[in-house]
Formats: structure tokens, sequence, C-alpha cells
């Protein structure tokens, strides 16, 4: 792998947890010891209490590690540093009251005539305001991660259900989301969007940035990241993130202290 990486960007759900699921004490042991090297930014179509409640509660670096991590919820449409002892907004492409009104009603008028069947039970709501984005969700916003999984393994319910959308909302990006969702945020605003800014903030070139995500095939949602020529990892989950962590920590001489703790022979309980 490359030893020359200074920035390292992860998509969050399928990629350093499960969907809606906590960051396990491995990964976030993993992570500070990755920012001691590197910097470390994380994204999500998730909003801000999503990360607190999925990362930033369970992760224990000391502060000055903090202030190289930099948190993108909503596709990046926001982001965080860790300035002053806590975490402060950088910046935030908020939607106005008109096009949530838009987006919403798009929304709704896409759900009839679908070639497949809604399901009869949802867990929470299927339509949430995260401020810069609106998302949907088929199965609500707290269904069980093994449902969400089953749902649209093909993706072709949601490819169906984005391609209605964008239909009726030519001026703004429609992005497949999580498993079950799809997001809706201003034209351009995507996770290349955020990278891209990242990358100018941090005055790096392509070949400095390495993004690591579960969905980088074609459609999905980290897809979008593969237009920016930065170098790419596809993973199928937190093992396989824990792994590259590893991988860029031996090529920093940080492998014999990763040894040592105990954490290289046990990513089975990550």
């Amino acid at each position: 792998m490359n030893t020359n990486y200074k920035l390292i960007v992860f998509d969050l759900d399928g990629t350093l947890a499960e969907s809606k699921s906590t960051v396990t004490p491995g990964v976030c042991e993993l992570l500070c010891k990755l920012l001691a090297v590197k910097e470390v930014a994380i994204i999500s179509g998730g909003a801000y209490p999503q990360f607190e409640k999925q990362l930033l509660s369970n992760l224990r670096c000391p502060q000055d590690l903090l202030a190289k991590l930099y948190i993108l919820p909503v596709s990046g449409s926001q982001s965080y540093r860790f300035k002053d002892g806590k975490w402060q907004q950088l910046t935030n492409h908020l939607l106005t009251s008109d096009e949530k009104t838009r987006i919403t009603k798009a929304i709704s008028d896409s759900l009839v005539g679908l070639s497949f069947a809604l399901p009869e039970e949802t867990f929470g709501p299927q339509i949430e305001d995260r401020g810069s984005q609106i998302t949907f969700s088929a199965l609500g916003q707290q269904a069980p991660v093994p449902l969400k999984k089953a749902w649209d393994v093909d993706h072709k319910k949601r490819e169906e259900f984005k391609t209605k959308i964008k239909a009726r909302l030519p001026e703004f990006e429609v992005m497949e989301g999580g498993s079950t969702s799809v997001d809706v945020t201003k034209r351009g605003v995507n996770k290349a969007f955020a990278v891209r800014d990242l990358m100018a903030a941090l005055s790096l070139n392509k070949s400095e940035v390495l993004y690591v995500g579960d969905a980088l095939f074609p459609g999905g949602n980290d897809y979008v990241v593969t237009s920016l020529g930065i170098s790419t990892r596809s993973v199928k989950g937190p093992v396989d993130s824990a792994s590259i962590i590893a991988e860029l920590l031996c090529n920093n001489s940080v492998c014999p202290q990763l040894k040592k703790s105990g954490l290289g022979a046990s990513f089975e309980r990550l």
C-alpha cells in the first residue's frame, strides 16, 4: 500500500460500522492510532447526532488527535472539526424551506406506481429532514439491520425510486443512501464535493488521499468519489476496514505497537 497517504477518508455505515450501529471499541482504538500518523475524515449520509451516537461517544482519543479528525455528516453537506475542547461546525449547505417542501412532495409523489410493493411495516419515520438533506428510508429510520440488508440486495428498488425522484427534481442531487434509503441535497453537494473541499483546505493532491468505502461500485453511494481520481479501497464491513488501518499503521512503523496491543490478531471481534 502507498505509504505517502496524508488523508484517509472512511465511509461510516457498512465500512467502519454496521448500518446505524456503534463503532466497536477495537475499531475506535485503531482510529486513534491512525490519527497519530494521518489526517482522517469520516463521511456518511447520517446527520451529526447519528455520528455522536455511533462514533464520537465511544472515541477515546486525546484531544490533540481528535483535532486531526474531520466529521462530514449528511453526505458531506456539513462538516465538523474538534477545536477548543468541542466539536464545531465548519460548513452547512442548508436547504431552504421552499426546497424542503418541493423535495418532500417529489418523494411522496414518486411512491405512486412503483414496480415493487413498499413494506407494510415500518420502523420510525420514512422521511427525515436533516437540514441540508432530505432522506427517504423505505423501512423507516430505526429498522433492524438484517431487514435493511435483505430489502434491496441488488439495488434495483432504490435505483427505480431514485430515477423517479430525479425526473421531478432535476435541479437537485438525488443519491442512493444506505441500504434502504435515497438522499436529496443541493445540486453538486455530495461525497465527492466534500472530499474535494477537504483536499483543498489541507492543500493535498490526489496521490495523498485514500478513500475507503463499502459501496464504490457504479450506483453505490461511494461511487461518486471515484470521479476525483484518488485512490480507493473497497470493503465489505468493519473487519476489512480494520485490516486496512492495520496496513497503514504497519507502513508507518506502528505495527510492532499494534501487535503488542493484541489488536493485530483480534479483528474477528471487531
